[in-house]
Formats: structure tokens, sequence, C-alpha cells
């Protein structure tokens, strides 16, 4: 369930509205009538033992175009210790710093942020890291990158610990955005209504009602077809068409549609995309392929996006999913 935060609470604080931290921690049931009243702010302090490192897979991208921040938590330490288990900055351990060409530091809010108790703590064993790939392109105030510049980039991570706040900060990234050669990116973010619903929809990648997004995104296939968005494009049009959906505004589910994803994904370049996205693809295929009973294919491309995947920290949700695909392929129809 999304929150809203006090306007007061210092901003690195802000994530801990609704965890049980003795010293500012969760607003009590009958709320704080009066701000000098209230507990005092936890300290923050530099957690030593714990490493955080954001990454991308290039340091330069076009306006408009779907970046994935890749994060790792390490326990550099030598015990165990107890983390947040999500690094998705929508789920609020994670914040991204971003210092644009005008040199004002602004936070990333994520599109949809989640309150969390303490069932997502896990414990992290010496040497172990947690890893996710994170959307950053698009948030709950827009395009992140609407315009072509150099943009400084630091994830936050904070946890409760007693009385304190143990925090550990990424090295900044470098990004620099380009203008788009064709004109495709600026088309896509030049933020109009259909071009926020659009980065919905990439962020998403589903999102049956809105009509206004998918004739951007649709109009973009048509009038840039040799544009690299439309990697992007039809890679987000496949996953939705693979994904039932229901629709909350007619209580009407539609089916999943293998034949339309798959027609988007033969025109995809797979080295024009990160591999998070590549590996998503892969998946698709091997879904739609075990649709179909055709073992072999789905087999494939499970092997395909395994081998992206590799043992990395960062995609451990999607060998999750290959995981739960080679189970369900290993049991018979009935």
């Amino acid at each position: 369930m999304r929150m809203p935060k006090p306007a007061w609470l210092p901003l690195g604080l802000a994530l801990l509205v609704g965890c049980d931290t003795p010293a500012g921690g969760k607003w009590p049931r009958q709320g704080v009538a009066d701000r000098d009243k209230a507990n005092p702010p936890a300290a923050v302090v530099t957690a030593t033992d714990l490493r955080l490192q954001a990454s991308v897979e290039r340091d330069g991208y076009v306006v408009g175009e779907p970046i994935y921040l890749i994060l790792r938590l390490e326990n550099a330490g030598n015990q165990a210790q107890r983390v947040f288990g999500s690094l998705d900055p929508g789920d609020g351990a994670v914040e991204v710093l971003l210092t644009g060409p005008d040199g004002r530091e602004r936070r990333l809010v994520p599109l949809v942020e989640t309150d969390q108790d303490s069932s997502i703590m896990v414990e992290l064993a010496p040497g172990a890291s947690l890893g996710a790939a994170a959307s950053v392109f698009f948030g709950a105030d827009g395009w992140t990158f609407p315009a072509p510049g150099s943009h400084r980039l630091t994830a936050v991570y904070r946890t409760p610990a007693g009385a304190q706040v143990r925090e550990a900060r990424s090295a900044a990234l470098e990004l620099r955005i380009g203008a788009s050669a064709d004109g495709s990116g600026e088309f896509l973010a030049d933020g109009s209504a259909a071009s926020l619903e659009a980065g919905k929809f990439l962020t998403w990648q589903a999102g049956d009602h809105l009509t206004a997004g998918r004739d951007r995104l649709e109009n973009l296939l048509t009038r840039y077809p040799g544009s690299d968005l439309t990697h992007y494009v039809r890679s987000a049009l496949s996953r939705s068409h693979a994904t039932p959906f229901t629709d909350y505004r007619t209580r009407e589910v539609r089916p999943a549609n293998c034949e339309l994803a798959l027609e988007h994904l033969r025109t995809v370049v797979a080295e024009r995309l990160p591999a998070y996205l590549r590996a998503q693809n892969a998946l698709i295929r091997a879904r739609c392929a075990a649709r179909g009973q055709n073992t072999a294919a789905a087999r494939a491309a499970i092997r395909d996006a395994r081998q992206i995947a590799g043992d990395l920290p960062e995609y451990r949700g999607i060998l999750r999913q290959i995981e739960e695909l080679e189970r369900n392929l290993a049991t018979p129809r009935r």
C-alpha cells in the first residue's frame, strides 16, 4: 500500500515511516499533533560492513531510452547481517539520487512505493550479495532524462538497526544522455499525456488501460521503424501480450496472446537491448513454447535465459521464474 510521507521528515528518513525504529520510527497510531513533541530522527551511520554497487551496461544513452540500474549489496564483513530483502527502489530501502546538468540534486520517485513490514528482512551471509535490476528512466515525476545532458547518479541503501539507521552509498555514476538521431526519443518523451502513459507502459511492460500510451508506442514503430527504441517498445508490447491482463474498468480478463507476443519479438535485435530485457524476452519465448506444448523449444529458450542470467544476484528473480518453468515442463499434463 502506498502511503504519503510527512513533508518535513528528512529525505533520507522518509522511507523509515512504517518500520519499527525506536528513535523516530513508526508514527504512533494516534498521529503526531505537534512536530516539536515527536521523537527525534534516528541517527544515520555508515554501514562499514555493507557495500552497495550501482552500474549500467554503458554510460551513453539517448532521450527516451529505457535505462536499467544494476544494484548489488554485498556483506563485506565476517558476520551475517540482517538486511532489507529487496533492492527495488519502490520497496523503500534504496533511494536513487540524481544530479542533472543544472547541478541540482533530486530523488527519483518510483511509480509505485510499497510499505513493507519486518517479514522482508533477510539474513545476508558473509561474502553473499543481494541484487536487483531497477528501471530509472521513468518515475512518478515523469521522464527522468527528457533532454540531452550529463547526469550523476548515486544509489543509497538504508536500513534500521536499533536506534540507528545504517547507510551504504554507491560510487557516483556518470550518465550521458544524447539526442536521438531521428527524433524518435523526443517524440516519445515530449511530456504530453500520451507520452507519460507510454513511459508507464514501458516501465511496467503492461497496461491495456493506458490506451493513449499504447497508441504513442505504436505510432513510434510506424514513424521511426529504424530507431533503436523500437526494440524496447516491441519487447514491452510482447511481454504485455504474453501475460493475461485484468481490466478493472470492465471487470474482464484479457487472455495471453502468444501469437502477437512472438510477432513483436521476431524483429527485435537482442544485441540492442540490456541483458535484463534479453533474459525476459527469452522467458517469453519459453512460456509461449510451453503453452504450445513445444517442449524442445521451451527448453532451448530456457537455456538462453539461464545463460544470460548466470548466477548474478540481480537476476535471481529471473532464475526463480526459470526454475518454475522447468518444474512445470517436468510435470506431465493430466
